[in-house]
């Protein structure tokens, strides 16, 4: 399907317009049809040259762009000089293959919205929300600093307009709150201006808050933006993009303090890297997370010197089962396993399927002789389901570093261990 001129058919006050700087149609396919999965509801122009990027710039409003880096004859930081010349204020999205550390820092210093990897587009709509946000929240504080200078009076009547939460301190005092951090919070204007204002914000987030100078306000060198978190007054709790400065308030330094809720973001973002990291079967952990844990276990245990196991287990007969019973019913064998995993395993241990029927275990500090007991838990658990067919399990166990300074090494000891386990018939039937 040509999707050259398509679009999405926006919700109500949800008109996205997003200008695509594309010359592959297989690749702009595949990214439209990521923001169509994603529920992103855009309208959509694309310009394969300079000379239709240059005619959309000046001829269409958009909201943001989303660039190739490598366009045929040009690029897309090429791109991006021509919008800081006609368009300033739209966010810039790079999309690109492998980026190496020094392109990557070109992109960086030239002031990009953010980029993504082909292969990752599923960030894709996260970060045109992101950057869309940030560019609403950058010119609403434009706005709110030159009426801050012109008058108090004025800057009074626009900050119970804006739908961004003000702070206004002097040193650590709260002196102003508008409206929008009365609904935020949940306290009163005047409860907020006699609280402690660190009493609202998460204990993970009192440190970032204090070096933004919220006690310090004499101190410009401190960083200006932080996300951070808070608990409301109804116990609820919220993520807020946080911006402070200093300001002269009646001949001395203060603080302008404003926090755009972004809880809503913060909350997508996370289930976006759950579904990412988790395997759709079973919950548990897939391939990818299941490297990550080796790979911080591997620092850890560089640190600590201590050791950690890798445990591998290989549902048997998966093929007799589908030849049998169905396909349906394999897929339950493997979930039946997938909940054993997660209710014999600790908190700390992670429990991931890497592959049709095999699984594996990242087991943080335990030599192979606890992870022996493990194995042994999960036959026994296995053993006593109840449920039809019955099932039966392989394992094969290998420490790090004693059996391997890799995953690869560790896996290939873990896995020699799961066939030599099989002969023996250790398994949970």
């Amino acid at each position: 399907m040509d999707r050259t001129n398509a679009a999405v058919k926006p919700a109500p006050g949800e008109d996205l317009r997003i200008l695509f700087v594309e010359d592959n149609p297989a690749d702009l396919e595949l990214i439209l049809c990521t923001l169509e999965r994603a529920n992103l509801q855009v309208v959509a122009n694309v310009a394969r040259t300079k000379s239709e990027f240059l005619d959309y710039l000046l001829g269409t409003p958009h909201h943001a762009v989303v660039a190739d880096y490598h366009l045929g004859g040009w690029t897309g930081l090429e791109a991006l000089e021509l919008m800081r010349a006609h368009r300033p204020e739209l966010p810039f999205i790079l999309v690109t293959g492998a980026l190496g550390e020094e392109a990557a820092v070109e992109c960086v210093k030239h002031g990009i919205s953010d980029y993504i990897l082909k292969d990752r587009l599923v960030r894709l709509p996260l970060a045109i929300a992101r950057s869309i946000g940030e560019m609403n929240l950058i010119q609403e504080r434009k706005k709110i600093d030159q009426r801050v200078r012109d008058s108090e009076a004025m800057f009074h009547t626009l900050a119970e307009a804006i739908d961004t939460a003000i702070f206004v301190y002097a040193a650590s005092r709260c002196v102003f709150a508008n409206y929008e951090a009365e609904r935020i919070t949940g306290y009163n204007r005047e409860e907020l201006l006699v609280m402690n204002s660190l009493n609202l914000i998460d204990a993970s987030s009192r440190n970032d808050v204090i070096q933004m100078g919220f006690r310090t306000a004499g101190i410009e060198e401190l960083p200006r933006h932080r996300e951070i978190k808070i608990t409301t007054k109804s116990g609820e709790t919220k993520w807020l993009s946080m911006t402070s400065r200093a300001i002269e308030i009646e001949g001395k330094l203060g603080r302008l303090v404003t926090a755009f809720d972004i809880t809503k973001h913060k909350v997508t973002e996370h289930e976006i890297r759950r579904l990412a990291a988790t395997d759709s079967l079973t919950g548990l952990a897939n391939y990818r997370h299941l490297l990550d844990a080796f790979d911080a276990e591997l620092a850890r245990s560089r640190r600590t010197g201590n050791s950690f196991s890798l445990m591998l287990l290989d549902l048997d007969g998966l093929k007799k089962i589908n030849d049998v019973y169905g396909h349906a019913v394999g897929s339950r064998a493997i979930t039946r396993v997938g909940h054993i995993l997660q209710t014999q395993c600790r908190n700390v241990d992670t429990p991931a399927r890497y592959g049709g029927d095999e699984f594996a275990v990242i087991l943080p500090e335990t030599g192979v002789l606890d992870a022996r007991h493990l194995a042994h838990r999960v036959a026994k658990a296995v053993k006593e389901d109840s449920e039809t067919p019955s099932i039966s399990i392989s394992f094969g166990l290998a420490a790090c570093p004693d059996d391997g300074s890799s995953f690869k090494e560790v896996l290939q000891i873990a896995d020699g261990g799961l066939y030599f386990l099989k002969g023996q018939k250790f398994t949970s039937a």
